[in-house]
């Protein structure tokens, strides 16, 4: 680990961590997990390359091989959560939420999404409203159970 001044922190596996610098209570457990990480506090990783590429992202969570893999964009590729492999693999937006294997596997830039079940809006990549960036799926991506898509209203 390249730590300067950063606290709190734990890593665990080749790589984990190495390129924390001043970030403060990260955890990286698993292969190259966090490997990127400079700045951001509060993120925990664990699984291969769990949030990989991360370099200043805030209070993130990545649970298994994969998941928030290209997750880069400072504050606004923060405050996600990512429970599957792959899931939010592409991800560089905020405010998102993946539980299952390539849930929201290709979003990018769509905030403030969620998604639940095997490969739930994997293919969404920048959200459905742009008033709102809602998106809800419930369900596998063959057998969904409920979509919404939440506008705001003036």
């Amino acid at each position: 680990m390249l730590n300067t001044t950063g606290t709190k922190n734990t890593a665990i596996g080749t790589a984990a961590l190495v390129h924390n610098d001043t970030a403060e209570q990260n955890t990286g457990t698993g292969a190259f997990a966090l490997s990127n990480h400079v700045s951001g506090n509060g993120n925990t990783a664990n699984g291969a390359n769990a949030l990989f590429s991360d370099t200043s992202g805030l209070l993130s969570t990545a649970i298994g091989a994969g998941a928030l893999f290209t997750d880069d964009n400072g504050f606004n590729g923060s405050f996600n959560t990512a429970v599957g492999a792959s899931a939010l693999s592409s991800n560089t937006a905020g405010d998102n939420t993946a539980v299952g294997a390539m849930a929201l596997q290709t979003n990018s830039t769509g905030n403030e999404n969620t998604a639940i079940g095997l490969s739930a809006l994997a293919s969404n990549s920048t959200g459905n409203d742009p008033m709102s960036h809602q998106v809800t799926l419930l369900g596998s991506s063959k057998q969904p159970v409920a979509t919404t898509s939440i506008s705001a209203q003036a």
